[in-house]
């Protein structure tokens, strides 16, 4: 499992998706799996994302790459 560190906090990474030249870094916390964050990846460096509409697209990237096992979980 690979993780990283926010703050004081360590995250593991969940998913990658890269689009239009960014990676978008999907991550949960190792001790508190419902906290969750997306940042993207900006030469070498992990930042929050802009805005709003970012994460919207951040979000919907995941979903579209995901979809198969979203659809799996809804259907238990």
């Amino acid at each position: 499992m690979n993780t990283v560190t926010i703050g004081t906090k360590e995250y593991a990474i969940i998913d990658e998706i890269t689009s239009n030249d960014i990676k978008y870094i999907y991550l949960a916390n190792v001790k508190n799996p419902k906290d969750v964050c997306v940042r993207k990846e900006v030469k070498e460096e992990l930042l929050p994302l802009d805005d709003e509409k970012e994460f919207k697209k951040s979000m919907l990237l995941f979903v579209k790459k995901n979809k198969e096992e979203i659809k799996d979980l809804l259907s238990e």
